[in-house]
């Protein structure tokens, strides 16, 4: 059985990998699941007795990674050594600019779908000081944010301390503290097209992350969506590029904002399968980081912003190429898919370029729980209040 498995496996997975219900799959995915976690089990013990770096199958390599610190803003920093924290990318998504709405009582952020210009902001990493420096198209203006913050850095620039607000983003909220004492230039504003009550909010505290997290880990993140990481590989830009249904629009990997960029995969949409992986140091093959990878990620309309003029492509050309072929969630037939999320069950450690991957574990999956499902207010500031009791 496992033999027959393995031969097809990649007519298997292509039946299982697709967006359509159809009789006997669940079984045949169940099946097919439980022969991986076989082969997994034996390939370590191979590797073992070999004393092979390996534990698992080679997954590519590491080739950059992109840190986002303003959500929703710029197309980021791409770095080739970074240090990865509980939370993500350190300094991954700590801030955002938001702005207070009366009616709702609450902040809302300012999102990139609706406000595209914010794709122009740029960021840079300023090494020797450890700070993100932010210039717009005016270039007359800048400013600078530190890549972590702290309670003294907060207590500077929040006129209420260390005191959370509720922060609406998509379906969902989260908290964080508004630093009302830095002053958004006006210019940025203008270029930006942000409201005029603007401000700068960071996060300390974050949310938790537990849909496909293992239970005896405890995982937060700040401002992210959901998850600390997006995984895409170079391999499955490519694909997408040369299935671009208009040649004149390039279409580039930072507008679908992963955090982990990897490559040599042995073929595209390769780590949609992956479920766990070691990152293994480049220097050091004694060093090794576990990973799991729970879910692909649904697209929704943000790989459409052109972040060379600061507009929304009115053909929305990203969407109409990924839904010639990328389909493939049986719980959301209609929706794309591109890249993996992924959570580290390790921290504070240095990922650097030319890091491997290991893959320990491959299963083909789908959405069976929706992490971005919309939230009540009230039960998620309930649960804030629990938190805290229990600290």
């Amino acid at each position: 059985m496992s033999a027959v498995l393995t031969l097809f496996s990649c007519q298997i997975t292509r039946v299982l990998d697709n967006r359509y219900k159809i009789t006997g799959k669940e079984i045949l995915r169940i099946i097919f699941n439980i022969n991986e976690v076989i082969k997994a089990k034996f390939w370590r013990a191979i590797h073992w007795i070999i004393s092979s770096k390996y534990r698992g199958f080679f997954g590519g390599r590491v080739d950059c990674m992109i840190v986002y610190p303003m959500k929703e803003a710029s197309a980021g920093v791409k770095v080739t050594k970074w240090i990865m924290k509980e939370y993500g990318l350190r300094g991954d998504r700590l801030y955002l600019l938001g702005y207070y709405n009366k009616e709702q009582d609450c902040y809302e952020i300012n999102l990139l779908n609706k406000k595209p210009k914010m794709a122009l902001l740029r960021v840079e990493y300023d090494e020797q000081h450890d700070k993100f420096i932010y210039s717009w198209p005016d270039k007359k203006e800048s400013f600078s944010l530190p890549t972590e913050v702290d309670e003294v850095f907060v207590k500077k620039w929040s006129s209420t301390g260390l005191k959370e607000v509720t922060i609406k983003t998509y379906a969902s909220y989260t908290r964080g503290i508004c630093l009302d004492k830095f002053v958004i230039p006006e210019s940025l504003k203008k270029a930006m097209g942000l409201p005029e009550n603007t401000q700068l909010l960071c996060s300390i505290k974050g949310k938790p992350c537990t849909i496909g997290v293992p239970k005896h880990r405890k995982i937060t993140t700040i401002f992210q969506a959901y998850y600390p990481l997006l995984i895409c590989s170079n391999e499955s830009m490519e694909t997408l590029r040369k299935r671009n249904l208009d040649s004149s629009y390039d279409l580039k990997m930072a507008a679908f904002r992963p955090n982990l960029i990897i490559k040599d995969v042995p073929y595209p949409f390769y780590e949609d399968y992956y479920e766990y992986f070691d990152l293994i140091s480049n220097t050091d093959r004694n060093t090794r980081h576990t990973f799991k990878a729970p879910l692909r990620c649904i697209r929704c309309s943000l790989p459409n912003v052109d972040y060379e003029k600061g507009s929304m492509n009115e053909n929305g050309v990203m969407t109409k190429t990924l839904a010639k072929f990328r389909r493939v969630d049986e719980n959301y037939p209609y929706e794309t898919c591109f890249g993996k999320y992924a959570v580290s069950l390790d921290d504070n450690f240095t990922i650097e370029k030319g890091d491997h991957l290991d893959v320990l574990l491959k299963q083909v999956t789908y959405w069976k729980e929706n992490p971005y499902k919309k939230q009540d207010r009230k039960q998620v500031e309930k649960s804030w209040i629990e938190e805290e009791e229990h600290q």
